[in-house]
């Protein structure tokens, strides 16, 4: 189980270096946050906060709790107003509000914030 986490690790890496010296770039917020939900498990902290704005004050523990959310289980819909992704689940009950900023041409995560918070 482990060698198949760290061959996960390994790709995603090559994944987000295979742009050369470009960190991995969105086009749109839907597509930021697709990436993301779709990766979520498999990404760690130190490749994670290469998606983030210098100044982001996402920390750790949103971090996991974004990693403990079982997208591939659970249906989800979404709003995206201006620089703002609100997901739901099929329940409508608001699951997080991520915040994205366009840094030096490069769409980048800026903050997460939970229902409970």
């Amino acid at each position: 189980m482990k060698r198949a986490a760290i061959i996960q690790v390994v790709f995603l890496m090559f994944l987000i270096s295979g742009c050369g010296n470009d960190v991995l770039k969105f086009r749109n917020v839907l597509e930021a946050d697709q990436y993301i939900r779709n990766n979520a498990q498999s990404l760690d902290w130190d490749v994670f906060k290469t998606l983030l704005t210098s100044d982001s004050p996402l920390s750790t523990d949103k971090f996991h709790k974004l990693k403990s959310i079982p997208f591939k289980e659970i249906s989800t819909s979404h709003v995206v107003v201006d620089n703002k992704l609100y997901r739901f689940s099929s329940g409508k009950e608001l699951i997080y509000v991520s915040e994205w900023v366009e840094d030096d041409g490069t769409l980048k995560l800026y903050d997460i914030n939970y229902l409970e918070e």
